[in-house]
This record gives structure tokens, sequence and C-alpha cells, in this order.
């Protein structure tokens, strides 16, 4: 079951970054916005994980503050993958055991 689910994120990860290759980076910034949106207050994709981190590091932050600042967190790596998959650069991302790798080769 998990082979399967890693498979489905990645196909969808494959569909999102081809139409974010088409789309302006205006847009994409927005789009970046949204999704970070959506893996912080929907999904709370590794929310648990990522509120343990913050508070370790900042003790006295609110909880609003802290939820923030993942919501933040995840608008750059998102922006970060946006650009890199514009300019078609290699990156990786880790998810667990399993690596997966996009873009071309640097020469």
């Amino acid at each position: 079951m998990t082979v399967i689910k890693t498979y489905v994120e990645y196909v969808a990860l494959q569909f999102i970054l081809a139409i974010v290759q088409i789309l302006p980076i205006e847009m994409c910034a927005k789009l970046c916005h949204a999704l970070a949106w959506l893996l912080t207050d929907v999904l709370k994709f590794r929310s648990q994980i990522i509120d343990d981190n913050i508070r370790g590091v900042f003790p006295e932050l609110p909880n609003e503050q802290r939820r923030s600042m993942a919501r933040e967190m995840w608008y750059h790596l998102a922006l970060m993958a946006a650009k890199s998959r514009k300019r078609r650069e290699r990156f990786t991302i880790q998810i667990g055991e399993i690596v997966f790798s996009f873009g071309t080769k640097s020469k």
C-alpha cells in the first residue's frame, strides 16, 4: 500500500511540476501560497514533526506563529521547487526512504 501511495504522490507531483513549468513565476508564487495553506491548514502534512522542530528552536512562540512559520516554510520550499523546475535544474525530494529526482542532469 505504501508503494502505491508513494507512486500516486509522485505522479501528482510530476503533474503539478509540469503545470508550473508553463506558468509565469508570479502565478507560480500564488500557487505556492495556496499549496502552503493546503499542506499546513487542511492536510496538516508532517504538522507534528514541523511543530516539534519549531517549538524546539522557538519555545516561546504561540501556536499561531508556529503555524504561520510552518506555512512560510512550505511556501519557500514549493517556490524553490518551482523556480528549479522552470530553470530545468536537477533536484531531489526524499519522502521517508524513497528519493525522487527531477529535472535534467547538470552539465
